[in-house]
């Protein structure tokens, strides 16, 4: 709405852009729970954020944004240990939403089942073995290679249930790199078969965190913003740290929480 501190903060960060870094806006200003937040304990915000009714029923009702994958995870790690009770066996469970960090193609590589950024609900998970046939052609020979996984069983937003392999730990990727690179040097036409391959096996992540990157073009309705993560960016590209500033300002419709300031240590660090 016209009245949320919001709307100042983000109209800020976006007339600052191509200058230094302005941070007046980057001050608790809200009122009847709309508009800038800064918890000197974000870890218990989060937690009951994350843990709410209400995150249960829309997962669209809180989200944390940052700059760097590495971040990403470590939230979600975190995140999911409150939600789960501690570690789960399986990377996720059923019932959890997660989102393809790429396209997941189906087995002949013809049709995308699930895009880039597709959020969708984990219906069933187990351990697998994937085999794949690489064909033969008048250059290179045919083989088979088995990768262990887990088949995933995903409802997409149109209701369709999708099977997508991910891959487990001790699964050798570098290994069938190494020889279908080697092959595609004596026939082009192992790149295409590499792409069929890598397209069909799936790369999932948590919903809680995300990147500002992945966050483009979404909205959400209170955000936990990672201003120290994204900060990081200025020391090699201020006008991109701006620029992330901006649109994980635009992101939220009700509040951005602000974690990561300095004497305000991020989730899971205080």
């Amino acid at each position: 709405a016209a009245g949320n501190p919001l709307v100042a903060a983000a109209t800020t960060i976006r007339e600052s852009q191509g200058g230094p870094l302005d941070w007046s806006w980057c001050r608790a200003n809200h009122h009847d729970g709309a508009g800038l937040f800064v918890p000197r304990a974000p870890d218990a915000w989060m937690q009951r954020a994350f843990t709410s009714d209400e995150f249960r029923a829309d997962s669209d009702a809180f989200r944390y944004l940052c700059w760097t994958n590495a971040r990403v995870e470590a939230v979600n790690r975190m995140v999911r240990r409150w939600v789960h009770g501690g570690e789960t066996p399986t990377p996720f469970v059923a019932g959890e939403r997660v989102i393809a960090r790429a396209p997941v193609m189906d087995v002949e590589g013809r049709r995308v089942v699930v895009a880039t950024n597709e959020e969708a609900e984990v219906i069933d998970i187990r351990p697998a073995i994937l085999r794949h046939a690489f064909p033969a052609t008048s250059k290179v020979a045919g083989w088979t290679t088995e990768l262990p996984v887990h088949d995933v069983v995903l409802r997409t937003l149109p209701g369709e249930e999708v099977p997508v392999p991910i891959l487990r730990p001790g699964a050798d990727m570098a290994a069938i790199e190494r020889r279908l690179r080697r092959e595609a040097v004596e026939e082009r036409a192992r790149w295409q078969h590499r792409f069929v391959f890598r397209r069909g096996i799936g790369r999932l992540q948590a919903v809680y965190a995300m990147t500002v990157h992945t966050a483009q073009g979404s909205t959400f309705g209170r955000v936990f913003v990672d201003i120290g993560d994204i900060t990081r960016r200025a020391a090699t590209n201020v006008l991109e740290t701006q620029q992330l500033l901006y649109v994980a300002a635009t992101r939220p419709s009700t509040a951005m929480i602000l974690t990561g300031l300095p004497g305000h240590p991020p989730p899971g660090k205080g």
